[in-house]
C-alpha cells in the first residue's frame, strides 16, 4: 500500500459500531477491531469510530470510514483532554490486521503526514491525507503526535458503498423550491438560500456544467467530524454560480416535520438511491455528469474549491 500525503488545504445507510475488541499487534500499542453491522433510522444514532485512548488522553475519530481499494480522502480529528488538537500535521504509519486470513504478515507503509485543514467557520480542524489502498481488508493506522502514539483501526472494502470517483452520478429527481409551499420542506437548516434548491439532480447532471452537490442535515449536525457544509456550499455559489450548478439535498424528507424530533424524521429517498453512510456527503460532478471528486464528512472551502476549479480552468 502507498500513502501519498496531500498538499493543500478533511455502509446500506448509517451504520452502527456494536463490538470493540482490544488486542495488541506484538508492536506496544493496542489496537481496535470493529463490526459495523446495524441500520439507525439517524445518521446522529451512529457511533463513531475512533482510535485508543494514550496515556496523556489524545485519541482519534474517523471522519471517512467508507474506505475501499484504490485512492481514498481519509481524514479524523484528533481530541484531548483540553479540545481539539491543531497541530500543523501529524505522522501515519499503517499496516494489514491481523485479523486478515489471507495476509497474516503485517505490511508497512513508509511515514506520511497528514496536514492540518482548518475550519472556516469554527475554531478547529482536522487532519486530511489522500491514502492508496492496494487490497481490502483490516488496517490499523499508527497515529504519532507528540510523543505519543494512538492506533486507528479502519475497514477497507473491494469497492466504496457511495458513488465513487468515475462513476456516473446518480440521475435523481430531488425536490426543488417549485416543488414545495416553503423552503422549510426542503432543509433543517437556518440558511434559507433558494438558489441551492433552484435546479434538481437529474437536471444539473445533464445540463453540461459542472454541479456540487452537498447531502446534510445541518440542524443535526453534531457530531466531531460533521460541520458547516451548507455555509461552504453557499460561499462557494456566491462566487462560481454563473460556471456551475449548486445544490443541497437534506438527508430528511420532512425537515418541516421534525421540529427537532428525530423520532419523525423519514429518510430522504435520494439518500437511499445514492447508498450514502454517514452524516455528511459533497459530490463535484463534471460536464459529463460523471463524479470527479468525493468528500465524505466535512469538506472545507480550499478543498472543494481546489476540486472544482480544475473544472473550470
Amino acid at each position: 500500500m502507498i500513502f501519498v500525503a496531500e498538499n493543500v488545504g478533511l455502509r446500506t445507510v448509517f451504520v452502527s459500531l456494536i463490538s470493540v475488541i482490544w488486542v495488541s499487534m506484538g508492536c506496544g500499542i493496542p489496537i481496535q477491531t470493529a463490526d459495523a453491522v446495524s441500520e439507525s433510522s439517524s445518521s446522529n444514532r451512529s457511533e463513531l469510530i475512533k482510535s485508543t485512548v494514550s496515556p496523556g488522553g489524545i485519541q482519534a475519530i474517523l471522519g471517512t470510514p467508507d474506505l475501499a481499494v484504490g485512492s481514498n480522502r481519509l481524514s479524523f480529528v484528533i481530541t484531548s483532554s483540553t479540545g481539539f488538537i491543531s497541530n500543523d500535521s501529524v505522522r501515519i504509519t499503517s499496516y494489514l490486521g491481523e485479523n486478515d486470513a489471507e495476509h497474516q504478515d503485517q505490511i508497512y507503509s513508509k511515514d506520511i503526514l497528514a496536514s492540518l485543514r482548518s475550519w472556516e467557520y469554527a475554531n478547529r480542524g482536522f487532519y486530511v491525507a489522500t491514502m492508496e489502498f492496494d487490497r481490502p481488508g483490516t488496517w490499523q493506522l499508527n497515529i504519532h503526535i507528540d510523543n505519543e502514539t494512538i492506533g486507528l483501526t479502519i475497514l477497507v472494502s473491494e469497492k466504496p458503498t457511495a458513488p465513487a470517483v468515475g462513476a456516473k452520478a446518480i440521475r435523481s429527481k430531488s425536490k426543488t423550491i417549485g416543488d414545495v409551499n416553503d423552503i422549510d420542506e426542503l432543509t433543517t437548516g437556518s440558511i434559507k438560500d433558494v438558489d441551492l434548491y433552484r435546479i434538481s439532480i437529474a437536471d444539473s447532471v445533464s445540463s453540461g456544467k459542472p454541479s456540487v452537490i452537498v447531502f446534510a442535515s445541518p440542524a443535526f449536525c453534531t457530531n466531531a467530524v460533521c460541520g458547516p457544509q451548507v455555509q461552504v456550499l453557499q460561499k462557494l455559489k456566491n462566487l462560481y454560480k454563473d460556471r456551475a450548478h449548486f445544490i443541497h439535498i437534506d438527508l430528511y424528507d420532512n425537515p418541516s416535520e421534525i421540529q427537532g424530533n428525530l423520532d419523525n424524521a423519514i429518510i430522504s429517498p435520494i439518500v437511499h438511491e445514492w447508498n450514502l453512510p454517514g452524516q455528511e456527503w459533497t459530490f463535484i460532478v463534471d460536464e459529463y455528469g460523471i463524479i470527479t471528486s468525493r468528500f465524505e464528512g466535512f469538506g472545507t472551502f480550499v478543498e472543494l474549491q481546489d476540486s472544482l476549479l480544475t473544472l473550470l480552468e
